[in-house]
């Protein structure tokens, strides 16, 4: 199939319309990667969609401040909600891995630590005598995090307790210039190799297992990704000048969304989320790719500084739980944005 290229998204949503289409979705099943779903109902993102356009729709219900999810949307778009300081401190940037685990690296960006579901640290990893500063942090595999060296094109593999259990030196293979990595499906590693214009995946020894063809066959100029994910049987791929790509496992290009000035880009359930800016303020975006005629769902973030919380550092969407975690110069937030 051909690649599917979807138009700029429009400003404004119909509520109703959306809600009208949701419902009717609730009656049939649709396909997210290789698993299905009631879509309305099941999907996280679809429960959502709904809970904000019949908040926009109804008479919003009186809640407690603190209660543990979104009563309504106000009347300037923006979530209210009481934002929970779950860690406090100095971070540079935040992952979740599946486990329920967060790593937040510290501000000098060369150390990590792990804290647990309770925010209690279990385990801390600091490589700078080394390698400097590190460029990413993949966590998608618990058991075996791969931390990549951008200037020394260098991925360390850790074990469980952040001990480092191997070592993958790109150049050995070839690739000189890897903006980003990606842990693969099967315990392997996605690299873009800018030089070359090709998707490739690395073994644990740090051979060449698979090469796409040359991308600028396909686009111009090739692409410049900053983030490489692995979901739902899809190698998925951000580059700010354009916006996503999507491709098959075998290279080929599959979709492209044209949206530029993505932020905290991720996938969460075959759903794309990211932070927009807009006119100043920060956004939540939202965005399911497998509806082509759909716009993105955009809401605006509250105010972090206003709150006493500094500036907005990354956000990071949780789809299961419908929470959205900030990380501010105060330190990691909890952002409930539907009901658990």
């Amino acid at each position: 199939m051909g690649a599917v290229n979807i138009s700029k998204h429009t400003e404004g949503i119909d509520a109703a319309a959306l809600l009208t289409t949701l419902l009717r979705l609730g009656k049939e099943k649709c396909r997210y990667g290789h698993r299905y779903r009631k879509a309305a109902f099941c999907n996280p993102f679809m429960v959502i969609c709904m809970l904000l356009i019949l908040q926009l729709l109804v008479v919003p219900v009186t809640g407690s401040a603190q209660s543990e999810h979104v009563e309504r949307l106000n009347d300037s778009g923006v979530i209210p909600t009481q934002t929970a300081l779950a860690i406090r401190g100095h971070f540079k940037h935040v992952e979740l891995d599946k486990l329920g685990n967060l790593f937040l690296l510290g501000t000098n960006g060369s150390q990590f630590t792990e804290y647990n579901k309770k925010g209690d640290s279990i385990n801390h990893y600091d490589n700078i005598s080394s390698y400097g500063q590190l460029s990413e942090l993949d966590v998608s595999n618990p058991l075996k995090l791969a931390v990549y060296y951008r200037d020394y094109a260098t991925i360390v593999v850790l074990d469980r307790f952040l001990s480092p259990v191997n070592t993958i030196d790109l150049r050995k293979a070839g690739i000189w210039e890897a903006q980003t990595i990606a842990t693969s499906y099967d315990n392997q590693y996605w690299v873009y190799d800018k030089q070359e214009a090709r998707i490739k995946k690395v073994n644990g020894q740090g051979k060449v297992t698979f090469a796409s063809s040359d991308l600028r066959q396909v686009f111009d100029d090739g692409l410049d990704p900053v983030r490489l994910l692995d979901r739902d049987g899809l190698l998925y791929a951000y580059d700010p000048g354009y916006g996503w790509y999507i491709f098959d496992y075998y290279g080929a290009l599959k979709q492209k969304i044209p949206v530029k000035g993505l932020r905290d880009v991720s996938v969460t359930d075959g759903i794309l989320t990211a932070r927009i800016q807009v006119a100043g303020k920060d956004q939540l975006w939202l965005m399911d790719p497998n509806r082509l005629a759909a716009a993105p769902l955009q809401e605006n973030l509250p105010d972090a500084a206003s709150s006493g919380l500094g500036t907005i550092r990354q956000s990071l969407f949780i789809g299961s739980t419908g929470k959205l975690l900030l990380l501010t110069d105060a330190g990691l937030s909890t952002l409930f944005i539907g009901t658990r």
